[in-house]
């Protein structure tokens, strides 16, 4: 029987080929917390604005799990529409909407007739979450007349999709 040497080299460097063979699972856990937008006061003369920090947090599931979760995050029209969302106090309703910007120019919805916000949080190797924050922005407009004295309030369910 003839002694055969094999080059460590070589064995590294077949070993090296295997893992990169061995396909990945690509799996994370993502979730959405959001502040609840608070207005404060609105005195019927002058618009109103306030902001609010929505977060969207991934965790990978697996060891080699994935590296970069790219996500769009919705908003639905809650009472009303995107042109005009409503929060409501008994019968009275208060006008409002929901902004991707600080100048409040873009309204936030569904992509369909309104903007979405779009991110990515990457988890390198060895990084098992990660987190962006995003800031909404809503605007009161001035000079409803209608409005009762009251607490208003409007639901906005936030849908985030994730595409690894």
């Amino acid at each position: 029987m003839k002694n055969m040497r094999i080059p460590l080299r070589f064995v590294f460097l077949t070993g090296l080929l295997c893992v990169t063979l061995i396909p990945v699972v690509y799996a994370a856990n993502c979730s959405v917390s959001a502040q609840g937008l608070n207005f404060g006061e609105y005195d019927l003369v002058n618009s109103l604005a306030g902001s609010a920090d929505l977060t969207v947090s991934c965790t990978k599931t697996k060891f080699f799990g994935t590296d970069t979760a790219n996500y769009e995050i919705e908003l639905s029209t809650g009472s009303g529409s995107y042109s005009a969302r409503e929060m409501i106090s008994g019968a009275s309703v208060l006008y409002y909407n929901l902004y991707t910007d600080a100048t409040r120019a873009t309204v936030w919805g569904n992509g369909v007739s309104s903007a979405t916000v779009s991110g990515q949080i990457r988890m390198p190797p060895f990084v098992f979450s990660g987190s962006s924050t995003h800031t909404v922005y809503g605007l009161i407009p001035s000079n409803q007349s209608d409005v009762e004295p009251g607490a208003y309030t409007s639901p906005a369910p936030i849908t985030v999709t994730v595409n690894y």
